[in-house]
């Protein structure tokens, strides 16, 4: 989950994520008066390591973003247990 602050920003206005790592998709979980909730999720095949991405939304004609945020993708961990590799 990544929690982004969104004060002053009207209900309406498009917010989004930016410069995901292939492999990565992400979904608005919520959205408050003063913050936006993303729930994000990489795919078994996505790239490892660290990425800059931002939150961007669009009021009008205007976008605005946020600083750029570190995102680390982790290797997908592999069960050792017998019935999983059933």
């Amino acid at each position: 989950m990544l929690v982004v602050k969104t004060e002053n920003v009207p209900k309406d206005a498009g917010i989004q994520l930016m410069n995901l790592p292939a492999g990565v998709a992400y979904r608005v979980a919520g959205r408050e008066t003063e913050q936006t909730t993303f729930s994000l999720e990489a795919a078994p095949d996505a790239g490892v390591g660290v990425a800059d991405i931002s939150a961007e939304l669009k009021v009008g004609k205007r976008w605005a973003a946020t600083r750029p945020l570190k995102l680390t993708v982790l290797p997908a961990l592999v069960s050792g247990r017998e019935e999983d590799r059933k």
